[in-house]
């Protein structure tokens, strides 16, 4: 073992020791190899072995626990001796446990071996047992074998006599049956013979494996063949003489006809499904191509409705007629219609391939006729059966809960109270209620199913299973059947409905009279036209043609729409944009007319055959708008906004009418967008003009000798009479503006004002103290008594306080802008840049210094220092802050502390030395004692 550790100048300061330090003393300490297992062997042993002293944890530090028991030099002096005899008893009753446990570990041993050759010989004494066993019970089963060989043989017999007899009685039966087959077939009672062929096929198929090799049973079957045979025959002969007793004997032939059909059952599906083929080919429907031969009248496309209205005649004669012969299950009706249907569809195509002059408007009414037809056969056959009332049950709930869970998270996102969540409630419990009643069709259907007696025996089964035999199995989906021919011939009836909105839109805007006061819109109208087109075309088509008519016809014509309201919006020239139209979208080139570019607009929309274009055409543009124009305007701006709306109310409308895919392809959003840049630019003229009402105000301010003002007065004239005109103005716009959108544009006008304001100043050239000192004043007024609350000028209450502040706040930043330019100038050289850097926050640049510099009275040289102490300023201040950022980064870091030298260091040694020779000696004894052992 090394001393070096144990020196004063090497001990490790306790609490602070690293991992690798303390591993070190744990193997100075005890001498052996210190085995660490992993924290999961260490929490399983303390689970099954739990311990209260520190020697037995995985975690024992020696020097955090000599520490503890001797925190100072005294406690060392006084407590070592004691505890050192203390340990040494608790080893030496250690030792002493370990000695006794070791003895009796050898004494167990010796009984374990002795019990385990007393279990050897049990298990040999239990095989041979065994093996007896097994002997005796193969000889016992031998002798059984021979007790009973001659009992076999005589029950081998007595099944073959029993197989015999009952094959004899079947065959005596099957020769019975088939005589009697014969001659009820020859006698025509059907009924016997429906009820005979059943028991003859079910008594046939026992003597299936000897057809070929016993003539007798292969003669039966030949008979058998030949007697259906002739029933067949027989039957078809039976079907067609029946308009031979329409007048005499009518009622026997039913009677005979209706058990006739139970013998054609009992011939098979084939049979049946040949003979009501041949009845609806030959007795309802033959008369259907003389009626509609082409050529005639009757025959026409447009006259496509006369052909239904014969069937519903033919059904109506069939059930006066016929009803009471064929049965139910049979579905001769749904045969007639869907006979009926293949033909008319094929005749329909024909008439579409050859209509070259096919117009929408009957095509439209031709697809109506034909949706209402199907529709009504629909309703009228298809029966669901139980499982699929059950299905769709379950997809309705199913879709509940979809909802239903969709809505719930959408409500954790609004806030609870507002109309949001309020909406939100009223379809939840919508939705509760309905599943509700969901739920009590479900227990009420499936207490009436007959699928639970289907399950049941005896008679209750017999009956519930013959009537399902009986149900009828059309299960055809007429939705469809003939209308889906006309899917490609639907461009016909896209180009008649934009022909259509052609018109309308044409004749819209001939009524318009661009008036507020108007209870006539425009927009109204093209709206209820395109929700009306909609329905329609909803009625005959909810997937690709619908989806057409939105993407070729609704999105052209409101795009159209947007571009007239947009040449229609009057054209004005901003004072602070000189050399640009403020209306986007809305300019024209320098040489063209407003005439000539009304005319282009209807010639690029295609009516120009239709529409004057005296009924769009705007003037050219001009500084100040009239009333009128003014007028004109708004009634531009809440069309748009009316537009916009509406068209997120189709998109959502269009979305629950299509089916898949077309639903989710549906986007109007580039249209929506079209009428917003709509509004935007009527806001935007509204703004323009309202600057160029007061450019004789920012005209006066320019024509002020700015740098020989040498006093300070009252706020300026100019200022006043632009207080006065916005105090005016804005009440008039409020008026007939929206709320949202006059806020919008009371922050467009703002960004313009100070704008224009901020440019006015720059171009005064020059400003002595005293004006830049008035400059301010007048910037002061105007933004506190007039800009700061232009938004409820004239109406306090028009928006909140929220909604002020916030208006409150943009204007100040803006005029803060200003503030800073006119401070700067006013300051002397030396604090120029300071108070620059200070106005200015983040937003400065040696441009916009060098701008302000201009305004102020300086020399070059002035001006070269003052642009070299910014840039030495703002270096200053980048490294500033990336000082902070480092030491804020370093402060971070920790270090560890350190312990006190001296004489706790040699306290800790001495306790050290002391523990190392008492445990060494105590595992010298453990190891000593192996050995011997």
């Amino acid at each position: 073992m090394s001393k070096n550790n144990n020196s004063p100048s090497t001990t490790p300061n306790f609490g602070s020791g690293s991992t690798a330090t303390q591993q070190h003393h744990n193997n100075n300490l005890t001498g052996v190899e210190h085995i660490q297992f992993s924290e999961q062997v260490d929490k399983a042993l303390e689970e099954v072995l739990p311990h209260k002293d520190p020697f037995d944890t995985s975690l024992f530090d020696p020097i955090v626990y000599i520490n503890t028991n001797f925190p100072n030099e005294q406690a060392l002096n006084e407590k070592l001796e004691s505890y050192i005899i203390k340990v040494k008893k608790k080893i030496q009753r250690v030792d002493e446990d370990i000695l006794a446990a070791v003895r009796k570990q050898s004494s167990a041993g010796v009984q374990a071996r002795k019990d385990l050759e007393e279990a050897r010989d049990t298990i040999q004494s239990l095989f041979k047992k065994i093996h007896e066993i097994k002997s005796k019970a193969e000889q016992s089963e031998q002798m059984v074998q021979n007790i009973t060989k001659d009992i076999k043989s005589l029950d081998y017999g007595k099944r073959n006599l029993t197989v015999t007899i009952t094959t004899l009685k079947r065959l005596h039966m099957l020769v019975s049956a088939v005589d009697k087959l014969t001659l009820y077939t020859q006698k025509k009672q059907y009924k016997q013979v429906a009820e005979l062929m059943e028991a003859v096929n079910e008594l046939l198929q026992s003597f299936e494996k000897y057809r070929n090799s016993i003539p007798k049973v292969q003669n039966l079957f030949s008979r058998f063949e030949s007697v259906k045979k002739t029933l067949r025959e027989q039957l078809f002969q039976d079907f067609k003489s029946l308009d031979a007793h329409k007048n005499s004997g009518r009622e026997n032939v039913q009677q005979l006809l209706s058990e006739a059909c139970l013998a054609v059952d009992s011939l098979g599906d084939a049979v049946r499904t040949e003979l009501i083929s041949q009845f609806v080919k030959s007795r309802a429907l033959h008369v259907y191509d003389m009626t509609f031969r082409e050529g005639k009248e009757e025959s026409k496309l447009e006259r496509i409705a006369d052909r239904y209205k014969w069937l519903l005649k033919v059904l109506k004669t069939y059930q006066e007629q016929f009803g009471d012969i064929f049965p139910d299950y049979w579905c001769v009706p749904q045969e007639i219609t869907i006979e009926f249907s293949l033909m008319t569809r094929e005749a329909i195509v024909r008439m579409l391939q050859n209509g070259k002059d096919l117009s929408g408007k009957t095509l439209y009414s031709v697809i109506l006729s034909t949706i209402k037809f199907e529709r009504d056969m629909q309703e009228r056959f298809y029966d669901p059966d139980e499982a699929e009332i059950l299905v769709d049950i379950q997809q309705q709930k199913k879709l509940l809960e979809q909802e239903e869970k969709a809505l719930k998270e959408l409500s954790m996102k609004v806030e609870k109270g507002s109309p949001e969540s309020d909406e939100i409630l009223k379809k939840q419990i919508k939705i509760t209620l309905k599943r509700r009643e969901l739920e009590k069709q479900e227990q009420e259907f499936t207490k009436t199913s007959s699928l639970d007696s289907l399950l049941k025996g005896g008679a209750e089964g017999a009956i519930a299973a013959e009537k399902q035999k009986k149900k009828p199995k059309f299960k055809f989906n007429l939705i469809g059947f003939i209308s889906s021919c006309f899917e490609e011939y639907m461009n016909v009836y896209i180009e008649y409905e934009e022909e259509s909105m052609r018109e309308t839109l044409a004749k819209i805007i001939q009524k318009e009279t661009w008036d507020m006061n108007s209870e006539y819109s425009s927009s109204q109208d093209l709206f209820m036209y395109i929700v009306e087109s909609m329905k329609s075309c909803s009625a005959l088509s909810k997937k690709r043609t619908l989806f057409e008519l939105v993407e070729k016809v609704f999105k052209k014509y409101l795009n159209n729409y947007a571009d007239i309201l947009m040449h229609k919006l009057p054209k004005i020239q901003s004072i602070a944009q000189p050399t640009t139209v403020a209306t986007t979208g809305a300019s024209t080139t320098s040489g063209t007319t407003a005439s000539q570019g009304a005319s282009s607009l209807m010639s690029r929309l295609g009516m120009g055959n239709i529409l004057n274009t005296n009924e769009i055409v705007t003037t050219d543009k001009k500084a100040k708008l009239t009333e009128k124009e003014e007028m004109l305007v708004f009634y531009i701006i809440n069309s748009a906004d009316y537009c916009q709306q509406n068209i997120e109310m189709v998109e959502e409308e269009l979305r629950e009418t299509l089916q898949e895919p077309y639903c989710d392809q549906v986007d109007l959003s580039d249209e929506q967008g079209k009428f917003y840049l709509l509004l935007k630019s009527g806001v935007e003229v509204l703004v323009n003009n309202l600057m160029n009402v007061m450019e004789k105000q920012f005209t006066e301010m320019l024509s002020i000798s700015w740098a020989h003002v040498d006093t300070v007065g009252d706020q300026s004239n100019h200022i006043s009479v632009i207080m006065q005109t916005l105090k005016d103005a804005i009440p008039f716009l409020a008026r007939f503006l929206p709320t949202t959108h006059f806020k919008f544009f009371c922050d467009n006008f703002i960004l313009s004002f100070m704008s224009t304001l901020t440019s006015c100043i720059y171009k005064c050239k020059k400003f002595s103290p005293m004006g830049a000192q008035q400059m301010l004043y007048d910037v002061s007024c105007l933004t506190k008594f007039c800009l700061r609350e232009l938004i409820i000028i004239g109406d306090p209450n028009r928006f909140d306080k929220d909604d002020v502040a916030s208006f409150s706040k943009k204007v100040d930043i803006k005029a803060q802008k200003i503030e800073c330019i006119l401070r700067t100038i006013l300051q002397p050289n030396d604090f120029l840049v300071g108070t620059y850097l200070q106005y200015a926050g983040s937003d400065h640049s040696v441009a916009e210094l060098t701008k302000i510099l201009e305004l102020k009275d300086l020399q070059k040289n002035e001006k070269q220092q003052i642009l070299e102490n910014y840039q030495k300023e703002v270096k200053k201040r980048q490294q500033g802050s990336q000082q902070e950022q480092n030491n804020s980064t370093s402060s971070s870091s920790t270090t560890a502390t350190s312990g006190t030298p001296g004489t706790t260091s040699l306290t800790i040694g001495t306790a050290t030395k002391k523990m190392e020779q008492v445990v060494s000696s105590s595992m010298s004894f453990i190891k000593k004692f192996n050995l011997n052992n």
